[in-house]
């Protein structure tokens, strides 16, 4: 089986043509933009494979956080995950405030390059 993979920019339009999908069976079913006592919405657009769900409106360094199922295996998911660890690591130990910078400029670089599962815009 041959999946899709979307660029964040294919990425991007297909959240946008979903949120305009969602808008229009919002106003067939304004129930549908209710919210719960607590706030929350009653529904929400998730992205969402076997290995995982974010919401649509997640940034792509926290789709790699949270959802790392959603981005295409190659080297600079690796890469990616691997400059995301060493900023956790950096937050709990006494990095200095130019190396965390230094790492969150190399991951900037590198989330543009990422490719996504077009599976989980289904």
């Amino acid at each position: 089986m041959v999946r899709s993979m979307l660029n964040l920019d294919q990425l991007q339009v297909a959240v946008a043509a979903a949120k305009r999908q969602f808008d229009l069976i919002g106003k067939k079913y304004p129930e549908l933009k209710a919210k719960l006592p607590h706030g929350k919405p009653i529904s929400i657009l998730m992205f969402s494979l076997p290995g995982g769900q974010t919401g649509i409106d997640s940034s792509p360094a926290d789709i790699l956080r949270e959802f790392p199922a959603m981005v295409v295996d190659n080297s600079t998911k690796t890469s990616a995950l691997n400059l995301l660890s060493r900023l956790n690591v950096s937050k709990s130990e006494a990095a200095t405030v130019p190396e965390r910078e230094r790492l969150r400029q190399q991951l900037d670089q590198l989330i543009p390059q990422l490719n996504y599962d077009g599976d989980c815009q289904t």
